[in-house]
C-alpha cells in the first residue's frame, strides 16, 4: 500500500519528524491524539495495461493532510511535506516514485467535539503520485 510507503519516506525527514514524530497515519487517527500530526489516505488508484497485461506502473492520488493547534503550524508542517514530495522522483519504502505532483490543495479546520472551544487546524494537499507495483505471476 503507498501510505506505508509513503509513510516510511516522510519519516526519513528529520524536518518532519522533529515536528510529528511518529504521528504519521493511514486513513484516520484515533480519538485523544495530540499535536501535530499527518494523515495519509489513499483517494484512488488506476492501474497501467498493455495488450499482454497489466504493467509495473500505477497512478495514485493522495491525499496528505497536516494537522496542528493553529492554522500557522499546519501550513508550516504542510510546506515541509511538499518540500519532501512534490516534484519527487526516487525510492520511497518498497516503492519507486517515478513522479509526484499536487493537484490540489485546501486550509480547513475542524470544530471543537467538546465545549474546549479548541479547534484543530488542517491543510490538505492532494497528490498525484506515479509509482511501481507489483505485477501479477498468475500462479
Amino acid at each position: 500500500m503507498i501510505e506505508k510507503d509513503l509513510k516510511t519516506y516522510l519519516q526519513a525527514s528529520a524536518a518532519i519528524s522533529d515536528v510529528v514524530g511518529t504521528r504519521i497515519y493511514s486513513s484516520r487517527v484515533a480519538q485523544g491524539i495530540k499535536g501535530a500530526l499527518i494523515v495519509l489516505r489513499n483517494i484512488t488508484s488506476q492501474r497501467e495495461y498493455t495488450l499482454t497485461g497489466e504493467v509495473g506502473v500505477k497512478l495514485s492520488t493522495v491525499q496528505i493532510d497536516a494537522y496542528d493547534q493553529t492554522s500557522v503550524k499546519a501550513q508550516a508542517l504542510a510546506e515541509k511535506i511538499r518540500n519532501r514530495l512534490s516534484g519527487y522522483a526516487g525510492a520511497a519504502g518498497d516503492i519507486t516514485i517515478q513522479a509526484a505532483t499536487i493537484i490540489a490543495e485546501r486550509a480547513l479546520r475542524d470544530t471543537p467535539v467538546d465545549a474546549s472551544d479548541q479547534w484543530t487546524f488542517r491543510y490538505s494537499m492532494d497528490f498525484d503520485i506515479w509509482h511501481t507495483q507489483s505485477v501479477p505471476t498468475f500462479t
